[in-house]
């Protein structure tokens, strides 16, 4: 289940490629910085960062799992939460 949760997990946000027609990055013609780019770039470091916590909890269990780490009070949790087919909200992700 760790795995499938692994590998489904969204490549990270880049500013690159958060929009096909136009920059909202750009500067506004009066010289301004655009308020959509401001939100959206915060946006992006908020999912990107709890995408890297939720990628690095799974990878944490499923060496827990095989016995090549220790398996802790959050990561059993999550581990029996996942087999009871339960919601997952270990406290070290809603920090993240």
């Amino acid at each position: 289940v760790v795995s499938s949760i692994s590998e489904a997990l969204p490549p990270p946000l880049d500013r690159a490629h958060a929009s096909v027609r136009r920059c909202p990055f750009a500067l506004l013609p009066s010289g301004h910085d655009n308020s959509l780019g401001t939100v959206l770039t915060q946006e992006m470091d908020r999912f990107n960062s709890l995408r890297a916590v939720l990628a690095r909890s799974c990878a944490e269990l499923q060496r827990a799992v095989k016995g090549l780490a220790v398996m802790s009070q959050e990561l059993e949790g999550m581990a029996l939460a996942l087999i009871n087919n339960q919601h997952i909200k270990p406290t070290h992700w809603r920090a993240g």
